[in-house]
Parts: structure tokens; C-alpha cells; sequence
């Protein structure tokens, strides 16, 4: 790997806001990060190189969602795997649910889907929705909180 190339990837990440970075390059490997206050581990590709060696430059955002004081008729639920978060079964139709929905056990509260294979998430119980920490289409990582049910 080229010296002036990672000068500059350096230089880029430096004035960036961009806490933590990742390459990975055939044997070649160099991590980056930054002191920063508060990091989500959601992972998100934000850069492929056409070349052929399929160059990967990884960026890990600041936490998006507000941490929720834990209150006992607060359930958290977490994603259980990692992808890609959907609200509703298919583009352009009503989320599955919304802030002040009530939802029943086991009733749907979003699509993840990981490796092409949409995994329906079910409330655990039954409640109101109180929050929603994602946005359609966000990636989400295994057991990062998703929403929040009031019992």
C-alpha cells in the first residue's frame, strides 16, 4: 500500500467526524480511531474502491438514539442479529408500528434482514410503543437496542 495513500486517508479521517476507521487491504491492515464521547459499534460501508482488489473503508458513527433511563415498565428490544432495519414489509406501505401504537406478544414490530433472509421481530410483550432508536433501512448491530415498549 502506497505511503502518500495512507497519508492522505489519515489526513481525510483527521478533519473528519468519523470516530473509528478500519482498512483492509489483501495482508494489510490499519485501524484508526479517535477519543471520542460516546461511539456506536454499528459498522456501516461508506467506501469501496472499483478497483478490483475491492479496497474496504469502514466507518463507525457517533450513537444516533438517546439512552433511556431503565425504568421497570420500559422493555428494551435489541436487535437480535446484525442488518439492515426495515419498518414495514415493503416500500412505500405503513410501518409495521409507530411511537404510540399498541402492540400484543408476539404481534411484528419490524423486519431485519441479514444475508437476503428477512427475520420478522416479535414483541416480547404487550404494550405501548414508547420509542423508536432507528430509521428505515439503518444497519443495525447485534443486540443494539431498536425500540422501546412501555408495559
Amino acid at each position: 500500500m502506497d505511503k502518500a495513500f495512507i497519508s492522505e486517508i489519515m489526513n481525510i479521517f483527521s478533519k473528519s467526524n468519523i470516530n473509528k476507521l478500519k482498512i483492509i487491504h489483501d495482508n494489510f491492515q490499519i485501524e484508526l480511531e479517535k477519543e471520542a464521547l460516546k461511539s456506536s459499534s454499528i459498522e456501516k460501508n461508506i467506501f469501496e474502491n472499483k478497483q478490483s482488489d475491492a479496497l474496504s473503508l469502514y466507518a463507525i458513527p457517533e450513537e444516533t438514539h438517546k439512552t433511556k433511563k431503565i425504568e421497570k415498565d420500559i422493555e428494551i428490544i435489541k436487535s437480535p442479529i446484525v442488518g439492515t432495519y426495515y419498518s414495514s414489509p415493503d416500500t412505500g406501505l405503513k410501518p409495521f408500528v409507530e411511537v404510540g401504537t399498541s402492540v400484543s406478544k408476539g404481534q411484528i414490530l419490524c423486519i431485519i434482514e441479514a444475508m437476503k433472509v428477512m427475520n420478522e421481530i416479535k414483541a416480547p410483550c404487550s404494550g405501548v410503543i414508547d420509542e423508536i432508536y432507528v430509521t428505515n433501512g439503518d444497519i443495525v448491530e447485534y443486540d443494539s437496542p431498536i425500540m422501546s415498549i412501555r408495559k
